[in-house]
């Protein structure tokens, strides 16, 4: 039997159809160690992260916070010493701001394996998730990939002009495209999702976490100071 529609094509879809779910919802972790250098800030991360999930400094959590807390808070920005916040925005793409300032030199971890050992309490690690990459085997999870991706295709081939072109065939695999996507993204959300709300505490229900408070003018700055009573 001839095939319809050559492997470029289907490849091409496939490819697009896995990047879109992954960027739509989520669902590959990854990890990287970025060298750290005294004095500087501002980091790059690699262009297929969609969004971080933790941070560690020498095995310190790092909390996330925004450029305007940053400004309101601490102004300037520039003290230097062990980091405790990363700035996500108002940086350049890609750009993560740590503050305050690092003041040592962390090298990054050698080997892949790494990043899950016991050296990271020595190293800048990055936990986020990721855009697939077939080509070194990081996929959407498999329980799902093949049926997904298949209704994906098929949808966008028979919506090509040409001889092969059936409206009707792709309005049925956009539904079931549909279907499917719904129900894996909530698998994935009942997954992933649930267990952590049950043990979360109090302060993760502030928008970003700990946040740092208003800055404080010195005592002499506040009027006349009394002393104590006896």
């Amino acid at each position: 039997m001839p095939q319809i529609f050559d492997s470029a094509t289907i490849s091409r879809f496939e490819a697009n159809g896995e990047q879109n779910f992954a960027a739509e919802r989520p669902c590959i972790v990854d990890r990287t160690s970025i060298e750290i250098f005294p004095g500087q800030a501002n980091y790059t991360l690699p262009n297929y992260v969609v969004s971080i999930r933790r941070i560690t400094y020498r095995g310190w959590k790092l909390y996330p916070m925004p450029h305007r807390t940053l400004r309101q808070s601490f102004l300037s920005g520039t003290q230097q010493s062990r980091p405790f916040w990363y700035i996500f925005n108002n940086q350049a793409q890609a750009t993560i701001q740590l503050f305050p300032v690092p003041v040592e030199h962390l090298t990054p971890v050698a080997t892949a394996a790494g990043l899950w050992g016991s050296d990271l309490i020595n190293k800048f690690v990055v936990e986020f998730y990721r855009l697939p990459d077939s080509s070194q085997g990081i996929t959407i999870p498999i329980f799902m990939r093949r049926r997904l991706l298949k209704c994906y295709i098929n949808k966008n081939c028979f919506r090509m002009e040409g001889k092969a072109q059936n409206l009707k065939a792709s309005e049925y695999w956009s539904g079931k495209y549909e279907s499917l996507k719904e129900i894996f993204v909530n698998l994935l959300d009942e997954l992933n999702s649930k267990p952590r709300n049950i043990v979360a505490s109090s302060m993760n229900q502030r928008p970003y976490g700990y946040t740092p408070p208003p800055p404080i003018l010195p005592i002499d700055r506040f009027g006349i100071s009394v002393d104590e009573p006896y």
